[in-house]
């Protein structure tokens, strides 16, 4: 019986670290169609600016989605705390599939607004990309986006005030 366990334990032991060591395997090997990471100064302020519109426009387009599906699913299934595990798992399941749709609409409403500001999507995208390896470039878009939302709210009449 001891030695049973014994096999059990090594190997889910193997298995687990298989688990963890494979992605990070799979990570350091060369990405085929896949540049190297832009650094910062690879990218102009202008270029910065135009992502971040296109990046805050895309996430608006699809909020209003959000909330919306949100509002039903609570209506539907009532309070969450309220729930019976089934319907637990029936809303998550909606709402998951619901995310899914909403992730290919923000990816294709960010192709169009790319296009709209004379940018190639791929390139935006390896800026966003690039943006999470380059903490200059990561700083620099979130401070963009921030003047970028500024921008909007204050064409929008300045908002309902109060946050910061």
């Amino acid at each position: 019986m001891q030695l049973r366990s014994f096999k059990t334990l090594r190997t889910g032991l193997l298995v687990l670290a298989f688990a963890l060591l494979a992605p990070m395997a799979l990570a350091q090997m060369p990405q085929q169609g896949q540049n190297k990471t832009l650094s910062s100064s690879d990218v102009s302020d202008e270029e910065v600016q135009k992502v971040a519109r296109v990046l805050i426009t895309a996430r608006q387009s699809t909020r209003q989605m959000q909330m919306q599906k949100r509002r039903e699913i609570k209506k539907k299934y009532g309070n969450p705390k309220e729930m019976d595990s089934t319907k637990k798992a029936q809303a998550k399941r909606e709402m998951m599939q619901h995310q899914r749709k909403v992730r290919k609409k923000q990816m294709k409403a960010m192709q169009n607004e790319a296009e709209k500001e004379n940018m190639n999507p791929k390139r935006v995208r390896r800026i966003m990309m690039s943006a999470q390896q380059d903490s200059t470039l990561q700083q620099r878009l979130r401070k963009a986006m921030k003047s970028e939302m500024k921008n909007q709210k204050s064409q929008m009449g300045g908002g309902q005030g109060g946050g910061a």
